[in-house]
């Protein structure tokens, strides 16, 4: 019996702004034309993610401020940015499924 290898097959979604330096990379196995862009600063991006047959989902990735040059006062009033920016995403979208993924730059202890 002939087995055929199963492709694991990974879309590279580009950052919405090209001249923004993004501090992150998605990859994805969803062709890419299901994920619409939405908004991006850099450090957070979002995106929607529509795919056939299911209700649609906004993805926001965050790569929050580095401890060593930002104090716990600056990553406060970073937080009070990344509610902005997720109230503002599901504004536009009209809904609030979304799924919050990225460096926190925290522990959980």
């Amino acid at each position: 019996m002939n087995k055929r290898k199963r492709q694991n097959l990974y879309y590279f979604v580009p950052p919405i702004l090209s001249e923004i330096k993004s501090y992150f990379k998605i990859f994805t196995k969803f062709k890419p034309d299901y994920l619409k862009p939405l908004r991006d600063d850099g450090r957070m991006q979002a995106k929607n993610i529509a795919i056939p047959s299911f209700e649609s989902l906004n993805l926001v990735v965050i790569h929050f401020q580095s401890k060593l040059r930002f104090d716990g006062a600056d990553q406060d009033a970073h937080s009070h940015e990344i509610t902005q920016f997720i109230e503002a995403v599901e504004r536009e979208t009209g809904h609030d499924r979304t799924l919050v993924l990225g460096d926190f730059k925290t522990s959980l202890t």
